[in-house]
């Protein structure tokens, strides 16, 4: 884990994250903020919460060294991001969300490239209620639009 104080941190958290995403994490939970607030507010607190353990774990993988020294991967954030929140006086649906707001994407990429790891994807999903899938959904969504 990246402390407070290091390169990866304060970089990714002020200045860039990687290809996909055209602002810092910061940059990025504002904008998701904004077209949260504007088309479902109700999941503000997802939004401003949602990659709180981004800078955490941010590091470079073979692909990021391979492009240029502004892209970072940010393993597991999702499951970081709950473990900080998860604690705290918030909502019970606004941790899960938090917790799966990537498994959407996650079961994308594994379909393909790991199908194991989708299959184990692939029950949680199934697990879930469909109220939250719903809210996933529209959080994917609205997430993707402040890329």
């Amino acid at each position: 884990m990246n402390k407070i104080t290091s390169k990866a941190f304060l970089r990714t958290l002020f200045v860039t994250q990687n290809r996909w995403h055209k602002h810092s994490v910061l940059g990025h939970v504002f904008k998701v903020i904004f077209y949260t607030l504007r088309y479902r507010p109700r999941l503000f607190l997802v939004a401003l919460l949602h990659d709180i353990g981004k800078p955490f774990v941010a590091h470079k993988d073979s692909d990021d060294l391979q492009r240029d020294y502004e892209s970072w991967s940010f393993t597991n954030h999702e499951e970081l991001s709950y473990m900080i929140i998860k604690n705290w006086f918030i909502p019970e649906r606004t941790k899960i969300l938090i917790r799966y707001h990537y498994l959407i994407r996650g079961m994308q990429k594994a379909l393909i490239k790991d199908p194991p790891k989708f299959r184990r994807l692939r029950r949680i999903w199934e697990k879930l209620p469909e109220d939250i899938k719903d809210d996933l959904y529209t959080f994917k969504a609205l997430d993707d639009k402040g890329k």
